[in-house]
């Protein structure tokens, strides 16, 4: 995550232009996000962690629309000005690539038991003909 703010501190000079419009800051999710989550799917999501990713997504958010932690916005209205979706979180994202990745290692278990049955019935054929 702090590869993720890395990022972000790059970006520093396009947060305070006010001609540059909110679709255009949105690219955010293209430059900083990929960054934020790298090896994600790995990660083992606590309580903590969960935190640390809103808490991220959120500063992210609140640098863009230059809204700092002491204004009287909730989480929800800066999500609601930008126009992100629930589904849309970090947190969300996070954890349909968990998903997605135990999907993936599931799959695999199921193909190599599969080819094992497949190599010992080939065996059992050899063995058939031989005699």
């Amino acid at each position: 995550m702090a590869i993720g703010n890395a990022t972000m501190i790059g970006l520093e000079k396009l947060w305070p232009d006010k001609h540059v419009s909110i679709d255009t800051k949105r690219i955010v999710r293209t430059l900083t996000f990929p960054t934020v989550l790298y090896g994600c799917e790995t990660w083992t999501m606590a309580k903590k962690m969960e935190r640390k990713i809103i808490e991220c997504e959120m500063r992210i958010w609140r640098k863009m629309k230059r809204v700092s932690w002491t204004g009287k916005k909730t989480n929800e209205r800066v999500r609601m000005e930008i126009g992100i979706e629930e589904y849309e979180t970090l947190q969300q994202t996070t954890i349909r690539r968990k998903l997605g990745l135990f999907g993936h290692v599931m799959q695999s278990d199921r193909l190599e038991k599969n080819d094992a049955g497949i190599r010992r019935w080939k065996e059992e054929e050899r063995t058939r003909r031989r005699r």
